[in-house]
């Protein structure tokens, strides 16, 4: 449609756009200031992408290609924050904190009254096991199932978590702002705190368990290396034996000290591996602020480094002497507890006085930390008095055996085993030196429960709501129109049928219409002053055309060719004309039921009345009425032909116009038997009525008589749309 055209459109709508939008504001007003207070906690983590230990790219460096992956490595942890199994975590944690503190965060009623005390603590432990194990819930199992519904209970549940979550890179930073909003400021700090600390455990876990699988093949290249070590050294001695060539007292001494050796190095490994896990986990409890940093003294540095080299020398010969010395084995747990504490003290002096209150996860941190390196040099020196005492090993037997193939076998295969041992160490001391490597992923500062509420949002809520609601029904009604294919408005009918228009009618919302006081009156009502001064110009255009006969129809049912045709015969006789309508319509006979006329038309044709009775008078002077019987026949098969005709050439002595009503074009064959006996033709059209193939084909028709055809007659125009 035309631009012209909608914006009229929209001007006669203008009263319901206003409406809908002030709903939709008010509305949006009265629940958004009614709505629960919203408190949000907000805390940043660092990424460790563009600065920190794991360092791909500096802030300075980010080209187009460089800036796209680290774009992807943010948008990657932010997903992994956004998981189902970290938010699972959170959840565990809450639920353990409502299901057993004092002063849950949620309303407990619901829940005590559908689970016992019994599912209650089942449903604790569980929590806890999930949440130590890094499992999901499983739906599956009927008692998980329980604790899953527990959780959507309280709005603990991934999917309600989520909702409430905001995750977003700080933009040119790295870091990862984590924000949540709930009806609690308590709560919303709890799982801000929370959701970094599981965030953080589970990425490292996660990395530890890759570096693990990374150090998989190297440790079974070892093991290789050993089992083919034993074999070769079996062999050289089976041949010491045959050769009568037996070791002294000190080689087996030897020997035996490089067995107690091997054993204790798969003993360093195992405790290796469990001071690595310890100190993931204890990291977790400490908070790792960045920026401004308090001063640590330079005696507190040297401390520790005096304490680290005295560790280093008493581990170093703790396995010199066979780690058997009770005494060094003391000494050795003084000084790792005096390093712990000078360790533990700088580390609280870097915190602060928000320190305070992590002081005992701290001191755990540390201890696993000191126990971690510990074990690392004690690989080292075990993996150093292995290689002197197997070096010391081939003095004690011939020495022509190591010019022998099986002694240059031996020597082979234990250079092998001794290069597998330090490629391990070397790598575990390279990836898991301080437990900083596993991820650079690090909490920056920790959220406090915020003082107020977030501001109201009401008033721009209410635009927003304003905005939407008048662009929804600008396209609802830009739609309608664009859908609208009826004829609707006077300028489009000629372009739509190829008609040309003589005239316009309103709309009447009146089924009762005066049309006396209409014409004898003045209208205050301005569509009623508007349809008198129409049909005014429509009896103008018929008078001008002056038809003896004229028949009025309509390419569809219901375009209002009764009320038409009264109206013009009441228009047209107070000009002094006297008026004849006969009602041809058999198929509905609207004309006879509208004036009370007698059905009297067909009985007279067959000669069973005589022509007196024919007429009835209407209620208008000048003009009568010939009414007919409802009938399924046609004009031809109803009457015969000549004396219908020999009808209307008699009742035109008496009468200046005969105006006939046919039936609709596209339903019934009666106007075209019609035609016969009309000298014009006047066709009415609905506005309100689209032109369809079966309008197009009745249209043709009647452009086939056009010396009869007068222009057509739209109805039903609303008044709005007749000033376009």
């Amino acid at each position: 449609m035309e631009l012209k055209g909608f914006l009229q459109v929209l001007f006669n709508r203008r009263w319901l756009l206003l409406s809908l939008v002030s709903v939709a504001v008010i509305a949006t007003y009265l629940i958004a200031s009614q709505a629960p207070p919203r408190y949000e906690a907000r805390v940043r983590i660092v990424a460790g992408i563009t600065n920190g230990a794991n360092l791909l790219f500096s802030l300075e460096q980010e080209g187009s290609a460089e800036r796209y992956e680290v774009e992807a490595r943010f948008r990657h942890l932010e997903e992994m924050i956004r998981s189902p199994k970290v938010l699972a975590m959170v959840g565990y944690e809450l639920m353990r904190h409502d299901l057993s503190a004092s002063s849950p965060f949620r309303n407990l009623d619901d829940l005590r009254q559908t689970f016992s005390n019994d599912e209650v603590r089942v449903a604790l432990r569980n929590y806890a096991t999930k949440r130590d194990s890094l499992a999901l819930l499983q739906a599956s199992d009927e008692l998980e199932r329980k604790h899953i519904d527990m959780m959507e209970m309280l709005g603990y549940d991934p999917e309600a978590l989520r909702q409430g979550l905001d995750v977003r890179r700080v933009p040119g930073t790295d870091y990862i702002a984590l924000e949540y909003g709930s009806e609690q400021a308590e709560l919303s700090a709890f799982v801000v705190n929370q959701l970094a600390r599981e965030f953080i455990r589970f990425y490292l876990l996660t990395n530890s368990h890759t570096a693990d699988n990374a150090l998989l093949n190297l440790e079974e290249l070892v093991e290789e290396r050993k089992t083919i070590l034993d074999e070769k050294l079996s062999t050289w001695t089976r041949y010491q034996q045959q050769q009568t060539l037996s070791s002294s007292s000190l080689g087996l001494e030897v020997l035996g000290q490089m067995e107690k050796l091997e054993k204790a190095r798969e003993e360093a490994e195992g405790q290796l591996l469990i001071a690595e896990r310890r100190l993931v986990e204890t990291r977790q409890g400490v908070p790792n602020l960045r920026g401004e940093e308090p001063i640590v003294t330079a005696s507190a540095v040297s401390e520790a480094g005096l304490l680290r080299g005295r560790l280093l020398r008493l581990n170093d010969q703790y396995v010199r002497t066979g780690l058997q010395q009770a005494s060094l084995l003391d000494s050795i747990g003084a000084v790792k507890q005096l390093l712990i504490n000078a360790l533990s003290a700088s580390e609280l002096a870097r915190l602060g006085e928000e320190g305070a209150e992590f002081s005992g996860a701290i001191a755990q941190w540390k201890e696993a930390e000191v126990d971690l390196f510990i074990q690392q040099t004690r690989l080292t020196a075990i993996a150093q008095e292995l290689r002197r005492l197997g070096a010391q090993a081939g003095s004690f037997s011939d020495p022509q055996l190591a010019s022998t193939v099986y002694g240059r076998d031996v020597e082979l295969a234990r250079d092998a085993y001794l290069s597998a041992i330090r490629r391990l160490n070397d790598a575990k001391l390279g990836i898991r030196a301080d437990g900083q490597d596993l991820g650079a992923v690090s909490q920056m500062e920790f959220a406090q429960a915020p003082d107020e509420p977030e501001p109201s949002q009401a008033f721009l809520l209410a635009a927003l709501a304003g905005l939407i609601s008048l662009g929804f029904a600008l396209g609802v009604l830009l739609l309608l129109e664009y859908l609208d294919n009826s004829i609707k408005l006077p300028s489009r009918f000629t372009a739509m049928t190829g008609l040309p228009l003589m005239g316009s009618l309103l709309r009447l919302r009146s089924s009762n219409l005066d049309l006396v006081a209409l014409f004898h009156e003045t209208q205050k009502n301005t569509q009623l002053e508007a349809y008198k001064q129409q049909l005014r110009i429509l009896r103008h255009e018929i008078m001008q055309a002056d038809p003896v006969t004229l028949m009025v129809t309509s390419t569809r049912a219901s375009a209002g060719k009764s009320s038409l045709l009264v109206s013009l015969a009441y228009s047209i006789s107070l000009s002094g004309k006297r008026v004849l309508m006969i009602d041809t319509n058999l198929n509905n006979a609207s004309l006879t039921a509208m004036t009370g006329a007698s059905p009297t038309l067909q009985k007279y044709l067959q000669g069973q009345l005589p022509i007196d009775a024919l007429v009835s008078p209407s209620v208008f002077d000048n003009v009568d009425v010939i009414g007919c019987a409802i009938s399924q026949a046609s004009p031809t098969e109803a009457f015969p032909h000549q004396p219908f005709e020999q009808l209307l050439v008699k009742l035109s002595d008496n009468y200046d116009h005969i105006l006939l009503e046919g039936a609709a074009l596209n339903d019934f064959v009666d106007a075209r038997e019609l035609l016969l006996y009309s000298a014009r033709i006047l066709p009415v059209f609905a506005a309100d009525a689209p032109v369809e193939e079966a309008d197009k084909k009745s249209i043709a028709y009647l452009r086939q008589f056009q010396e009869k055809l007068m222009g057509a007659v739209l109805n039903k125009v609303e008044m709005r749309h007749l000033v376009q």
